[in-house]
């Protein structure tokens, strides 16, 4: 039996700024980028004596086994506090067999009561989860704590550090922070949101145009803000059509966040801005700058996402147009210098702990380390034997070069020519000839 799959495609109708390209695949692509989207994650904050329950999504950034960057506005005072209130954060591990069974649920039914489809284990979808605490949190507005420097301190602040028990960054990793913030440059966006097909018009909308595409100041009308009802997926953003890069817009400031044209998302808030040092490895080219803290003028104008077109007014977007912002540089570096002696600790510890996952043979190699953000990173990592577990990182990646069948659960599928997989597929290896090489994680389209 040969079982023909393309990469899945999504609906014209679909809400999320993922309209900014044509196609979401989980595996495919973004290969020179696969060391910030495995280190990155997703923090879920309650919102206090909420009813119906209600809760935040905003991403994480890991800079070491149990460190890891947000916005503050995330955890912010009203709802969280430094070193006692724990937060959730989720670190995602789909496999191939997600992206076969993957599809864009419908919202269908009346508000509260959609319940779109989650996805299991069985069908490719595997998330971990930690406990992880404030230790620290920068920005007058937001509640500051442990942190004390006048840049990062006021009205402009938005920047918060977790500390996690588990050793996040043991399985998943960890990035370096950028030396320096260089003009213009090109820029990366590893995220975490739901993706729902619901149409982008009005009245075909129904019931989810005011519960979910739209959103007011009261959070417990729109869907996205109830606790536990969204599952969500690891995207990554991807150029604009005709191989546009996103870049920064604005000079980098020392207190004002960084004005780029990602296009952006409620519950993209905290996800690592990135760009590539030319000095780098393949483990290292992409670096951290900041969180993502502000939105566009389309999230301003009371909706969830940015679309393309723009619902606010009907105008295409185009490259160089706001998106997000991010915390300016100087305030990770500050947060990051602060907590350097914790920070170098906790690699310390784990270098010469028990490690597992992606990381085993790596941390053995560097067990002499002192200064894991600029030495644990940097160390080669060669392609791995096909592993038994159900963790991606664990496996080598292949690049089809030309089509060929690749077996699943005993049937036959052929991928597309220059997209890359994980070698495990249920259970089964992938393409015989194809070349492999280190490289990417899940990834999806522009945010």
């Amino acid at each position: 039996m040969t079982l023909t799959v393309s990469r899945p495609r999504l609906s014209p109708a679909l809400v999320t700024a993922l309209q900014v390209l044509e196609q979401v695949s989980f595996f495919s692509g973004v290969m020179s980028k696969p060391y910030p989207i495995q280190a990155t994650g997703a923090v879920i904050t309650p919102v206090l004596n909420s009813s119906p329950p209600q809760a935040g999504s905003c991403g994480v950034t890991f800079v070491s086994p149990n460190y890891a960057f947000t916005a503050a506005h995330c955890p912010d005072q009203l709802n969280i506090r430094p070193e006692i209130d724990p937060v959730t954060v989720q670190m995602f591990s789909p496999t191939v067999a997600f992206h076969l069974n993957w599809a864009a649920q419908p919202l269908t039914g009346t508000f509260p009561n959609y319940a779109p489809r989650f996805f299991g284990a069985a069908e490719g979808y595997h998330v971990d989860e930690y406990q992880c605490v404030v230790v620290a949190r920068c920005g007058s507005e937001w509640g500051n704590h442990n942190c004390t420097d006048p840049a990062a301190s006021g009205l402009d602040g938005d920047l918060a550090l977790l500390k996690c028990q588990g050793g996040p960054g043991n399985k998943y990793g960890y990035v370096n922070v950028a030396q320096q913030d260089v003009p213009l440059a090109d820029v990366f966006v590893p995220w975490k949101h739901e993706v729902y097909d619901v149409p982008l018009d009005e009245q075909a909308a129904g019931d989810a145009w005011d519960h979910y595409i739209r959103l007011t100041a009261d959070i417990d009308q729109n869907f996205h803000y109830l606790a536990g009802r969204n599952q969500l997926l690891p995207l990554a953003s991807t150029d604009y059509p005709g191989a546009i890069s996103p870049r920064k817009i604005a000079t980098p400031a020392v207190t004002a966040p960084v004005r780029t044209d990602v296009p952006v998302c409620h519950g993209g808030s905290g996800s690592g801005v990135f760009q590539k040092n030319p000095n780098g490895t393949d483990r290292t080219s992409w670096e951290l700058l900041g969180p993502a803290v502000t939105g566009d003028t389309e999230i301003n104008a009371g909706f969830l996402c940015a679309h393309a077109p723009q619902l606010d007014d009907g105008t295409p977007r185009q490259p160089g147009e706001l998106g997000s912002s991010y915390s300016p540089l100087y305030q990770t570096q500050y947060l990051f210098n602060s907590f350097i002696g914790d920070i170098q600790q906790d690699c310390r510890d784990n270098l010469l702990a028990p490690a597992s996952g992606l990381f085993k043979e790596l941390i053995q190699a560097v067990i002499s380390a002192i200064q894991c953000n600029a030495l644990f990173p940097s160390v080669p990592w060669e392609p791995k034997p096909v592993q038994s577990g159900t963790s991606p990182w664990d496996n080598d990646i292949v690049t089809v070069k030309a089509p060929q069948p690749v077996e699943v659960s005993g049937s036959n599928w052929w991928p597309e020519e220059g997209t890359a997989w994980r070698s495990r597929v249920a259970g089964r290896a992938a393409p015989s000839k194809s070349a492999r090489t280190p490289g990417s994680g899940p990834s999806s389209a522009a945010p």
